[in-house]
């Protein structure tokens, strides 16, 4: 398929023709052998052709493998045509006038050859392209039919005694070529650059077929055959070593023949021209030998001039229409068909001396949570979704108002009005855009944030502009789907956050950013078990920064990847310092924070080996904390990252858990280790029974996922203590220890716990999901698999171990198996009723007295109220609380008679959630 090819048949193809010349002029044998040495060469040529456009047609797809079918086929019947010529040449005579099977052979090779120059030239040009390329293959023709008739076709005709059917089927041959080689003229001044060399060599290989076939037919008319036109004899073997050559000719030499080179269109222009100019020079040749225009030539030259002006005019009109279609998407989008940025901002510099007394308002729109919409659902249905809401945005404006797309989920308005008009398409727009956007299969909802500039102050577009960026970002920070007026002091904030990005950066440059670590503390001894590295600014002038100034700036300008990089190798360093110091903090961790824009690059896992390598320190004492909305971002790729960091040994830590978007079937596929659970679920703990109950659901189900916990922002003594009583396993915050340098930590480290913290004291401890040893055993039916968790954490806080069932099936077979001392089952099961269950117990001897309990969402009806009385049982309505289980259960234990009391109930236990609030 390279040049290697291209040389082998060159050089190859140049061996024969040197043979048939050779032949056919060093006068070898009798006429009988050269004309054999001739057909064999020709065979031999024929098939090579046919066996080089096949491979190329084998390496090919779609069209172009046709095409190089097509090509294979015309070597095939050539060959089939030499052999008839070579072996069978009394049998495929015909007679004078008419064509014999041979001739019919040969001349089936040009439609082949015709189908193959389409099929590789074939583009999706406008009609009136299209009708240019036809004109130009008429021009062409026409001209070749002229210079033909001069230099062959005429003096065949003129000279030859034969009838008129006998001379036409002596140049039928030269004919068809001809026709060739004007459909590869226009597939030429068509084809795309890449296709075009190959093009051009086998319009090469056609004219010297060509050649060859008007020599024959020249010498067939004039009834005698010379040795001496010899050298265009070889036109058809040096034409069939041309199409061989095309079709092995490298894709990347015709791209290289053609680059930087764009002549098709002057070619164009010029081909009329040219084509009229060669066919009247030919005429006048022939005029003055023989002193009179032929009428062939006459009605050609006319036929040439005419097709020239039709083509001409075609050309002009598709020129003017380009034109008009390229103006078009000059100034508008061409997704929407809306106005586009460079029509806006033509608009109002155009309007700019003007826009006080024409009070121009401009309004900047950002759409909300398109992003999340175009990532999950794909870009075909984000453009669906931008197309819709163009249109909803020309209905909500007015007909003076001009919408443009600024690009991806921006749009602007130029309003023709006063503020109140501004602020009023404002409105309209916000309410366009409260129903729900149908989109095929699924439905999107979408707001906005609107920015809203007047033109007070403003004379120039690229300040308006600016400004309703301004605003338009304020309606985002304050939450989004809201509009918001620009007023000065948004550009003097701009101003601010450009100027601390220009110090961030001199800041990063100058070692002014710096580690503290605050301490992870065990909550039953006050021990401390890690510490997680927050950066800090430590500006010259404005002293101690915290990072939610400029962590923010980091992210957006890329900074934060070198930042983290450096945070990362001074954490793992400083903790290495610490453990060669203290022999006590080698069971210590280090937690260090992953950014979204490090969780995406390429190199995170090895700059994480790298800081490991070069600090000394063990991997599973490097936990690194992610976000959930970093992680569900592009979850599936962070799935793959989180698993090539676990392969070096460290963990993973899911950060500020509660907040973000995470499923519990996206978190079961997480590979984490440790779930940060966030601070606002901890600020209302233990006044606020419903956020006390939300952090025992979220704990429980970090439990049932064997994943251990860490609080943050623990602030006060009453939270640690509840947090200490409830079991759970870490926490971190102000009430343990604010965030220190490497200095404080190793003081902390010397005393070995945290001052002040009760678990010092009482030295107690109940880890969730343990509690205390457990003595009896409980069924628990729940198909709720969340409910079931945090049901099986409150009992075994209370020394009860719970068996979970699903469903009724599995209680069966529990209970064939096992004596359990008490029973809670919901009463709607999947495969059935809970009290079928009760009345299967009740109905057995060894479970009759067995304590129970029923959970139902109805515990007012009628018919649960009788059926629990009838089945001494308890019932326990949904929602519950986490005491009124443990009485339901003290309650069900005192009716079935035992006098033993199953469980210690507690009034300060947690409360437990309803399953339909989880």
């Amino acid at each position: 398929m390279g040049s290697r090819h291209v040389k082998v048949a060159v050089v190859g193809g140049g061996s024969l023709v040197a043979l048939f010349l050779a032949a056919r002029l060093g006068s070898w044998g009798d006429e009988g052998l050269r004309d054999a040495i001739e057909l064999g060469v020709e065979l031999t040529v024929s098939l090579g052709v046919a066996a080089s456009c096949g491979m190329a047609a084998r390496r090919s797809t779609g069209t172009v493998r046709i095409a190089w079918a097509c090509w294979a086929l015309y070597g095939l019947l050539f060959a089939a045509g030499s052999a008839m010529l070579l072996g069978l040449t009394d049998v495929v005579q015909a007679t004078p006038g008419t064509l014999s099977l041979t001739d019919v052979t040969f001349l089936t090779a040009v439609p082949a050859g015709v189908a193959g120059v389409l099929l590789l030239s074939r583009r999706n040009d406008p009609a009136s392209g299209a009708a240019v390329a036809l004109l130009d293959g008429i021009l062409f023709g026409t001209s070749l039919l002229v210079t033909g008739w001069v230099l062959v076709l005429g003096p065949i005709f003129n000279s030859s005694p034969d009838g008129l059917l006998v001379k036409l089927v002596s140049v039928a041959s030269p004919t068809a070529d001809a026709l060739l080689l004007t459909v590869l003229a226009i597939a030429i001044t068509r084809a795309k650059r890449d296709v075009r060399t190959t093009l051009c060599v086998l319009a090469a290989g056609i004219i010297a077929v060509l050649l060859a076939d008007s020599s024959l037919a020249f010498q067939t008319a004039a009834g005698v055959l010379s040795d001496h036109t010899a050298p265009l004899d070889a036109g058809w073997i040096i034409g069939l070593v041309a199409i061989g050559c095309a079709a092995r000719l490298p894709r990347d030499l015709a791209r290289a023949a053609h680059a930087g080179r764009a002549h098709s269109a002057g070619f164009s222009v010029l081909m009329p021209l040219l084509s009229i100019a060669v066919a009247l020079g030919f005429a006048i040749t022939g005029y003055l030998r023989s002193s009179v225009f032929s009428p062939v030539e006459v009605w050609a030259l006319l036929v040439l001039i005419a097709t020239a002006v039709v083509r001409q005019s075609v050309a002009l009109y598709a020129n003017s229409q380009m034109r008009r279609r390229l103006e078009y998407q000059t100034v508008h989008d061409d997704l929407t068909g809306l106005k586009n940025r460079r029509f806006l901002r033509a608009l109002l510099d155009s309007t700019a001396p003007e826009l006080d007394a024409a009070s121009w308002q401009l309004l900047m729109i950002d759409l909300d949570d398109f992003k999340s919409i175009n990532d999950s659902f794909g870009h075909s249905v984000g453009d669906a979704l931008l197309v819709e809401i163009s249109r909803l945005l020309r209905s909500a404006v007015r007909s003076t108002d001009v919408i443009a797309h600024l690009g991806g989920d921006e749009f602007a308005v130029a309003v023709h009005g006063d503020r109140v008009d501004a602020t009023d398409v404002a409105r309209r727009i916000l309410s366009a855009l409260d129903d729900p956007i149908p989109l095929g299969d699924i439905t999107a909802r979408v707001g906005a944030s609107i920015g809203v500039v007047t033109s007070d102050g403003a004379p120039t577009a690229e300040v308006l502009l600016r400004n309703a960026d301004l605003a338009m970002y304020a309606a985002k920070a304050q939450g989004g789907h809201q509009f918001t007026l620009y007023t000065p002091s948004m550009h003097q904030a701009v101003a601010e956050r450009v100027h601390l990005e220009a110090e961030l950066r001199a800041g990063w440059n100058t070692e002014q950013l710096i580690v503290h670590f605050q301490p992870i503390v065990e909550l039953a001894t006050g021990r401390v078990v890690s510490m997680e590295a927050l950066v800090r600014w430590q500006h010259p002038e404005r002293g101690l920064i915290a990072p939610d100034s400029f962590i923010p700036i980091a992210e957006e300008t890329g900074l934060i990847v070198p930042l983290g990089e450096r945070i990362l190798r001074m954490s793992c360093n400083a903790l290495a310092t610490l453990q060669r110091r203290h022999p006590t903090a080698r069971d210590i961790s280090v937690s260090v924070n992953v950014s979204a824009r490090q969780l995406r690059s390429v190199h995170l896992v090895k700059t994480v080996s790298e800081a490991l390598r070069s600090s000394g320190l063990h991997p599973g004492q490097l936990t690194l904390e992610v976000t959930e909305t970093a992680v569900i971002r592009d979850l599936d790729h962070s799935i793959r990252i989180l698993n090539d960091l676990r392969a070096l040994g460290v963990r993973i830590a899911l950060d500020d858990f509660g907040v973000g978007n995470a499923s519990i079937g996206n978190l079961r596929r997480l590979p984490v280790d440790v779930i940060k659970i966030d601070k606002s679920l901890v600020d209302h703990i233990p006044d606020g029974r419903m956020a006390t109950g939300l952090l025992d659901a979220v704990a429980a189900m970090a439990s049932a996922l064997n994943l251990r916990t860490v609080i943050e922002g623990v602030e006060r003594s009453d939270q640690a203590a509840h947090l200490r009583e409830a079991g759970y396993d870490m926490a971190q915050g102000y009430y343990f220890a604010r965030p220190a340098d490497a200095v404080a930590i190793d003081r902390i480290l010397v005393r070995g716990f945290l001052e002040g913290t009760d678990a010092v004291q009482t030295g107690h401890r109940t880890a969730p999901g343990s509690g205390t040893e457990a003595t009896e055993t409980m069924l628990v039916v729940e198909d709720e698999d969340l409910l079931a968790v945090i049901v099986r954490r409150l009992l075994a806080n209370e020394g009860i171990r719970a068996v979970t069932a699903r469903t009724l099936a599995e209680a069966r077979a529990a209970l064939e198996t096992t004596a359990y001392a008490a029973v809670l089952t919901d009463i709607t099961l999947p495969d059935g009723i809970g009290w079928d269950l009760v009345e299967e117990l009740r109905a057995r001897k060894a479970t009759a007295n067995t304590p129970i309990v029923v959970m139902t969402a109805i515990p007012d009806d009628a018919d649960v109220l009788n059926r629990a009385m009838r089945l001494r049982c308890e019932y326990l309505g949904k929602p519950f609380q986490g005491p009124a289980l443990l009485a339901k259960l003290a309650k069900a234990r005192a009716r079935s008679g035992s006098g033993e009391v199953l469980v210690r109930t507690r009034a300060s236990r947690p409360s437990i959630v309803a399953a339909a609030a989880l």
